[in-house]
């Protein structure tokens, strides 16, 4: 998705009119809305209002302005890091991550990283996971950071690539509380009463492998999708709003349990643990690639698997 969309929906959102969000867009009026009604159809609900003067964001809306607003904060460091004074000899490493963990733990990484190899520039992509695996086989990324559930997840199940385990997540299932703190969605719906589920969508990574790790307990669960989207956080927005129940990953939605703004929609045996991986072409004597490996391997919670 064009970056530049998601700023047209922030300004929209903030002026409240399309005439205005248009003139500070540099755009005209249809323009502004064929992006805006792209993005739905992208996000896969409406998240205007039109109906409303001025016009207002739906609940689906509101929730992603929060998303698209926090996207806006963290890309734009990432813009002003990438854009630091180095000398002639920087040296530029292309990292592609999953949004989740570009919003998690990458940022430590590259900090780690840039310590460790003063003169590196970490240029990171966030995308989807297969976007990610063609972004690393493409030569358009020396490092890849994502979950994996099986090793047909990994890069290595596509090309001639290797992968290290750096640390370990889980999904849990989470619904909004009611008022007296019970999940507003839970797995124990029944024929005629189902649970309303956030999906990631068929063709999502993370969703193939929850239907593998739990086919036989989804069988005899009766959910019933309302949503699908493949980001994680555009799921937990939706999940606070009180949409549906989500698996989410737990390193996600810690904070979230801990202040009871979440809770859990099923018990531990409902729990899918997830490796977090770094991957990278299998062709040692690349020497950044070769040095930024050695220094996540030291740091890793388990040995390359």
């Amino acid at each position: 998705m064009d970056f530049r969309v998601l700023q047209n929906f922030l300004c929209l959102v903030r002026v409240r009119n399309f005439s205005r969000a248009a003139r500070e867009s540099n755009l005209t009026q249809p323009a502004l809305s064929r992006r805006i009604k792209a993005l739905e159809e992208w996000i896969g609900a409406p998240l205007l209002d039109r109906s409303a003067q001025p016009i207002a964001p739906t609940r689906i809306g509101a929730a992603f302005f929060e998303l698209a607003t926090e996207f806006e904060e963290r890309f734009t460091i990432f813009r002003q890091l990438a854009a630091r004074d180095r000398s002639e000899e920087a040296r530029t490493l292309n990292i592609a991550a999953i949004h989740t963990l570009a919003m998690g733990i990458l940022p430590s990484v590259v900090m780690g990283l840039e310590q460790a190899l003063p003169g590196t520039l970490c240029n990171v992509s966030a995308n989807d996971h297969q976007r990610c695996i063609d972004m690393l086989f493409a030569v358009e990324a020396d490092l890849m950071f994502s979950f994996s559930l099986s090793a047909q997840d990994r890069p290595e199940h596509q090309g001639d690539a290797i992968s290290m385990v750096i640390g370990h997540d889980s999904l849990v299932p989470v619904s909004a509380p009611d008022e007296g703190g019970q999940p507003i969605h839970t797995l124990t719906g029944h024929p005629g009463a189902e649970a309303a589920f956030l999906s990631y969508g068929d063709d999502a990574m993370l969703q193939r492998g929850l239907e593998s790790a739990l086919a036989a307990p989804l069988r005899n669960c009766h959910l019933r999708t309302v949503f699908k989207n493949s980001m994680t956080e555009v799921l937990r927005r939706c999940v606070q709003a009180g949409f549906g129940l989500a698996w989410l990953p737990q390193s996600m939605v810690a904070e979230d349990l801990a202040r009871a703004a979440l809770v859990p929609a099923g018990g531990k045996e409902w729990h899918v643990p997830m490796e977090i991986r770094a991957s990278r072409r299998n062709t040692p004597g690349v020497p950044l690639i070769d040095e930024a490996w050695a220094v996540i391997g030291s740091t890793a919670d388990a040995p390359e698997a």
